[in-house]
């Protein structure tokens, strides 16, 4: 079910991206002092998953929006295939502040959506790595899920 969903906006941003917005953007429009502009929804640059398996409990992937010149946002999230986890999400990469940021603890589920954690520099970063980890709480330690990475250039 989360595989789909996560198909279904993929594919529509892909189509908004190379289908709906070319055509739009040669309109030429004149906006009156009531009118707001706004920008069109941007494109994932980058999505990286590990655990897509039916057979793995935990699917954990890493969101890049941006390049090295202007990166917008890295995302780390995670979900179950089935049953509940409990542990924490982290996200690393050379511009990161401390080179990581984790979420709080939480329980993740088959209906678990959204970021876990992001960091949102909207600027200028390092060229490298970014990554997504969840660390699954077990038996008083942590068991790594990942990482799921992505080249940022």
């Amino acid at each position: 079910m989360r595989r789909v969903r996560l198909l279904v906006v993929l594919t529509g941003a892909v189509l908004l991206n190379f289908a709906v917005w070319p055509s739009i953007a040669g309109a030429t429009v004149t906006p009156s002092p009531s009118t707001v502009t706004t920008s069109p929804p941007s494109p994932l640059d980058a999505v990286g998953c590990t655990g897509m398996l039916p057979t793995d409990q935990i699917e954990n992937c890493v969101s890049i929006l941006g390049d090295a010149s202007y990166l917008e946002s890295v995302a780390g999230s995670a979900y179950t295939h089935f049953g509940s986890v409990t542990g924490h999400e982290e996200i690393t990469g050379p511009s990161i502040p401390n080179g990581h940021l984790n979420s709080s603890k939480v329980t993740i589920t088959t209906d678990t959506t959204g970021p876990l954690v992001s960091w949102d520099p909207d600027g200028p970063v390092e060229s490298g790595n970014y990554c997504a980890i969840f660390w699954q709480n077990v038996g008083g330690g942590y068991s790594e899920n990942g990482p799921a990475c992505e080249d940022v250039t």
